[in-house]
């Protein structure tokens, strides 16, 4: 069996970043679950996937596949010229203006400033169920949404 990372960020509000209060109170229930979950923040939104690279992303618009390298290239500018401030894209396939976190991903994804984050690495019992019940306790907490992205190594 592989080692697994638990991130869990916000659902739809990239820019999200909890208060101070909120944060420090999230930590404090997060170490009575696992001494190795950690809550952060960022400066700059930070891309989460579950890196299976870029197989299978299509078009919200026309459903055509797009380009594992035209996808790539667009990730890394977005990256390189402003760390994800803007994620805007023209899609390749029918011109149409949409974001890299609109686009149909067939494994999660997600762009975020906060996240909370477990590794079976340091956590070896850690697995999909403790991470679902995990989830609405995160949520309720802050006030927020959140989704969860899984990455195998």
């Amino acid at each position: 069996m592989g080692t697994y990372d638990y991130t869990f960020i916000p659902e739809n509000d990239i820019d999200f970043v909890p208060t101070p209060d909120e944060l420090k109170n999230l930590q404090k229930f997060l170490e009575t679950v696992s001494p190795h979950l950690d809550a952060g923040v960022t400066e700059e939104r930070k891309l989460f996937e579950s890196g299976f690279l870029s197989e299978g992303i299509t078009c919200p618009f026309c459903g055509a596949e797009v380009d594992g390298h035209w996808w790539s290239q667009a990730v890394t500018d977005s990256e390189t010229d402003n760390q994800f401030a803007d994620l805007d894209i023209v899609m390749p396939c029918c011109k149409k203006a949409t974001t890299l976190d609109r686009l149909n991903y067939p494994w999660p994804i997600g762009f975020a400033r906060f996240s909370v984050y477990i590794s079976t690495a340091q956590a070896p019992d850690f697995d999909d169920d403790q991470a679902a019940l995990l989830l609405p306790k995160i949520e309720r907490r802050i006030g927020r949404k959140m989704k969860i992205i899984v990455e195998k190594y």
